[in-house]
Order: C-alpha cells, then sequence, then structure tokens
C-alpha cells in the first residue's frame, strides 16, 4: 500500500486487520498449527492462540460487512461473486 509515505506495515499484518473486519472484530494471532495428531490420528497437543475481541465493535463490523456485500452486490465488485468468476471463466473459452 502506498500513499507517498512509508509504512511499516507486512502483508500478514494486513490479512489480520481485514480478517478482525469480517470476523465479529475478534483480532486473531495468525496460526498455522491448531493441534499436532500422532500417527494413530489420537490428538497429541492442542494449541491456543491469543484473540484480542475489542479490536472494533461488532457493530462496526457487521457494518464493514454490509458495506463490502453491497459493493459485490450492487456496486463495481459485481465479478467477484461466484457468478462472476464462472463469467470470466466462460469468457476465456466463448466469446462474451
Amino acid at each position: 500500500m502506498s500513499f507517498g509515505q512509508s509504512f511499516q506495515i507486512t502483508p500478514v499484518i494486513m490479512l489480520r486487520a481485514a480478517a478482525a473486519i469480517v470476523n465479529g472484530g475478534k483480532l486473531v494471532t495468525p496460526h498455522f498449527v491448531v493441534k499436532a495428531a500422532g500417527a494413530d490420528g489420537e490428538t497429541v497437543q492442542e494449541f491456543c492462540y491469543e484473540t484480542v475481541t475489542d479490536a472494533i465493535t461488532e457493530e462496526t463490523s457487521n457494518t464493514m460487512k454490509d458495506i463490502l456485500r453491497q459493493v459485490v452486490e450492487d456496486g463495481g465488485g459485481k465479478t467477484a461473486t461466484w457468478f462472476g468468476k464462472i463469467h470470466r471463466f466462460l469468457c476465456r473459452f466463448f466469446k462474451c
């Protein structure tokens, strides 16, 4: 993201913030492992990760989700819908 200033934000931080918007305002620590299982499939160890619940309010999260949904359904983001993705795929093979 560039605005002419220098920002020290990594893609993971941006993804974490975007996830908080659609996750009810919960800011979750990124992680790759939820549990470790043995050869027999039994859980050996489960991992717990910190969640900040007050990153944004749930009301703000719901408002942002509604705005994002409206952009896809009614605005310039129509090609982001499943129908839009299928349409773009088919247009590769057929004249649209």
